[in-house]
């Protein structure tokens, strides 16, 4: 079965995809409010799939809960290592929102899989992520801000050939060689 057909999504509706067990600093809660910000036809058209380790009474399960929001705010739970990328695979874009982030590994799986990123500017990672053919970049952290990021990110036309040419800059041999590049600079530094 696939993603969309479990969580009863439609083809033709845009999936967010939001990695991270659910806590106060991967900041899901914004998102969902967010979300709640977008005009009524395109919030007709959007999913979250919050894929990560949840509580019934933590902030975004109360917040789905209370605004009835179940048929579009998807708390997916704990995904197995092997099955989470058919859910990069059918979204059409990743989302990171946290107040504190270094390296943003679900945006590079979403490069991937050829899809684009959404992220607030003040985050570490941005600087190693950016590439605007891969990632919208939200520069304000309010809830309007945002919902505005997110309307664009699933109405903006991506280019996926780009995005997973993107990916490659971080595959394994391409970090080494970064590392080694650092390392080789502060030892000449040294002498």
């Amino acid at each position: 079965m696939s993603i969309r057909e479990q969580y009863n999504i439609p083809e033709e509706a845009k999936v967010l995809l939001y990695v991270g067990n659910i806590s106060h600093n991967k900041n899901q809660i914004q998102a969902a409010r967010a979300y709640c910000l977008l005009p009524d036809v395109l919030r007709e058209k959007v999913h979250i799939l919050f894929c990560g380790r949840f509580n019934e009474d933590d902030e975004v399960a109360q917040y789905v809960i209370t605004n009835n929001l179940e048929d579009h705010l998807h708390l997916c739970g704990i995904i197995p290592r092997c099955e989470i990328q058919h859910y990069y695979q059918e979204s059409n874009a990743t989302m990171l929102l946290s107040h504190s982030e270094g390296f943003g590994l679900s945006i590079i799986e979403g490069y991937a899989h050829g899809i684009p990123g959404l992220m607030f500017s003040d985050m570490d990672a941005v600087a190693d992520l950016f590439d605007e053919a891969c990632l919208l970049v939200v520069k304000n952290r309010t809830d309007d801000a945002l919902a505005n990021g997110m309307e664009e990110l699933v109405s903006r036309h991506w280019n996926s050939k780009l995005i997973l040419n993107k990916s490659k800059s971080f595959s394994s041999k391409e970090m080494a060689g970064k590392y080694i590049h650092i390392y080789n600079s502060i030892i000449k530094d040294r002498k």
